[in-house]
């Protein structure tokens, strides 16, 4: 679990569509998005707008050092 709040806690997708793709879960068990109430949507769209920038930090450094350690696993021939 990365955050809790008092509506939502924010978890690493294990099936990412995307790099740094999280998931934003109600603490409530809820139907659907409509369920929620407007102080959760209110809730929400803040932990989304928080976290989006984060999720695309972490994702581009993730890619920097992927792309490092595979410049450094190769061999340069003369």
């Amino acid at each position: 679990m990365l955050f809790r709040g008092e509506h939502f806690f924010i978890i690493r997708d294990g099936y990412p569509v995307s790099p740094g793709h999280l998931l934003i879960i109600s603490n409530q068990l809820k139907k659907d998005y409509f369920e929620l109430s407007d102080e959760e949507k209110e809730a929400q769209a803040e932990f989304a707008a928080k976290f989006k920038s984060n999720a695309a930090r972490a994702a581009a450094e993730k890619a920097a050092a992927e792309a490092a350690a595979a410049d450094a696993g190769k061999v340069q021939t003369v």
